[in-house]
């Protein structure tokens, strides 16, 4: 599983507005302010202490979480600002801009608490996929364990069967039943048996010789003497077989050293190694013999690749190697003889607490980023509804300064209108007594003719 990080996406965004906001009405602000300086001090004042007023919330990890209410203060300050330099504003925008107004300050406080809220979820969330583990029911030495005790086991049976005299080849004996009941799966084992078959039909030339040897001898004595011989051999064995049996081990499956004169002994030896020789002819080897290291590196170089894309975060990746996992898989299908329960159960019981860990973590990292990304979208809904209705009634506002700028404009036509008009009336009034005085000759030269 990559890593996302939901951490208040609309922040990168405020804080990039915020500083074209800044920077576009810096040249023509100075003037302006220059103007107003008396009359605007009150609310500059009361604008800075709403813009210093807790609008940054940082947290320390891999992100920190910056609030958006200073965009929102800053809003709400021009919208004062706005209605300030309005000559007479309508009944309808001082409604709209208390509404857009109250409402974004009443949200102010829950927003910031949201963007703590989200950054501290942020927090858990980065933590929540990753983080070490460490392999606890199964300790590094521990992993080929199986591997070091057969090989070791191969070796001291090959000691004994290399030997030539036969008490020593019966503890080599001894040491491959031990080998063949646990350690079938290191790849010496194939020499273990090769070796166990050669020692078997050596043994079984060697007894066969005496037991020959010792009824030829026996062959010219008297029936009594013959028959008093053999209880004599028969009380020697069961004698041998109570004290097996004191030991808890059985005499038809112990390997012993019959004595060279004891028929019964020879007899009871040759009987089983050629009982051996036909089961082993009759069984072959079983296919996973000797795969048993190749498994065990196979399954924890994947429990280790897990382990690493554990710690990375990477959890769907690790969820996936733990449950293909063919080597595994197949380590749990394995005879005893193969490999025995001692070494199997620790092997399976870390898999199982890996892969639950692997689960747990699934779980905490799809709950947080569910809550994660809730509480983030209902808070950039509360600001994004906010910010829409303070736009809008700076919209508004924009709109009846433009009117305002109109109306004026039409005063001062009007003005210009009505001057004009008296400065005509004013004309005529002058021009009536010239007009009279030149009629005035005209008459005293008529009166002059007559």
């Amino acid at each position: 599983m990559k890593r996302s990080f939901y951490m208040l996406p609309l922040m990168a965004l405020s804080m990039a507005t915020y500083a074209q906001d800044e920077a576009a009405p810096a040249a023509d602000a100075a003037p302006a302010a220059a103007a107003t300086a008396d009359a605007a001090a009150p609310e500059a004042k009361e604008e800075e202490e709403k813009i210093a007023d807790g609008n940054i919330a940082r947290r320390e990890g891999e992100d920190k979480a910056t609030d958006a209410t200073l965009r929102l203060r800053k809003k709400i300050a021009e919208i004062d600002k706005q209605l300030g330099n309005l000559t007479s504003p309508s009944r309808p925008l001082l409604t709209t801009c208390k509404s857009a107004t109250s409402r974004a300050e009443r949200n102010l406080p829950n927003i910031d608490k949201m963007a703590l809220e989200i950054a501290d979820l942020q927090d858990k969330f980065n933590q929540a996929g990753s983080g070490d583990y460490q392999f606890e029911k199964v300790s590094m030495d521990e992993r080929m364990q199986y591997v070091r005790d057969g090989e070791a086991a191969y070796k001291a049976m090959l000691i004994d069967m290399k030997e030539k005299k036969s008490k020593r080849k019966i503890g080599g004996l001894d040491k491959f039943e031990i080998m063949r009941e646990r350690y079938q799966g290191i790849p010496e084992y194939t020499q273990a048996h090769d070796w166990y078959i050669k020692t078997l039909k050596k043994l079984n030339k060697t007894w066969k010789k005496q037991s020959e040897a010792e009824q030829t001898k026996r062959k010219n004595l008297l029936p009594a003497k013959r028959q008093a011989m053999q209880e004599a051999d028969d009380a020697e064995l069961a004698k041998l077989a109570e004290k097996f049996s004191a030991d808890g081990e059985d005499i038809a499956s112990v390997w012993y050293t019959p004595s060279p004169r004891n028929a019964s002994m020879l007899r009871n030896c040759i009987n089983k190694v050629e009982d051996a020789l036909r089961r082993n002819e009759k069984e072959p080897l079983d296919k996973q013999v000797g795969t048993i290291p190749t498994l065990l590196a196979d399954c924890w170089a994947t429990m280790d690749n897990a382990r690493n894309c554990m710690i990375a975060g990477n959890l769907e990746e690790a969820d996936k190697l733990l449950k293909e996992d063919a080597s595994f898989k197949l380590i749990l299908k394995l005879k005893n003889n193969l490999f025995p329960r001692e070494y199997r159960e620790p092997l399976v019981e870390q898999h199982g607490d890996m892969a639950k860990e692997v689960q747990k973590r699934l779980r905490d990292y799809k709950s947080l980023k569910g809550s994660l990304e809730r509480r983030t979208a209902t808070m950039e809904r509360t600001i994004s509804s906010d910010e829409a209705q303070l736009n809008n009634a700076l919209a508004q506002i924009e709109k009846e300064r433009d009117n305002d700028a109109g109306e004026q404009t039409m005063e001062i036509d009007n003005t210009a209108d009505d001057e004009e008009k008296d400065g005509e009336a004013d004309g005529e009034a002058t021009e009536a007594p010239a007009e009279d005085g030149a009629e005035a000759p005209a008459e005293e030269a008529s009166d002059e003719k007559a």
